[in-house]
């Protein structure tokens, strides 16, 4: 699975993307967002109330099963003016 960080997100990671295969407890977006944060240094950033989760192009909940997904992106929150 392709796993994207944007924003600050992966300037906190020091990573824009990688690639991750799925284990057995990674069922839902909540459970693949607490194993990467627990996986990188600096992985607390992606538990924040704000990051949201895009699953394959299309934005979702932390309860979305991803079993089948292809993509996966996390997203601090944004403003503009």
């Amino acid at each position: 699975m392709q796993i994207s960080y944007f924003g600050k997100l992966r300037e906190q990671l020091k990573v824009a993307s990688e690639e991750v295969a799925l284990n057995d407890d990674l069922i839902t977006a909540g459970d693949l967002r607490d194993w990467l944060a627990a996986s990188h240094i600096n992985g607390e950033c992606l538990l924040a109330n704000s990051v949201r989760v895009i699953i394959d192009d299309e934005v979702s909940t932390w309860e979305q099963n991803i079993r089948n997904a292809v993509t996966v992106a996390f997203i601090p929150p944004v403003s503009g003016g």
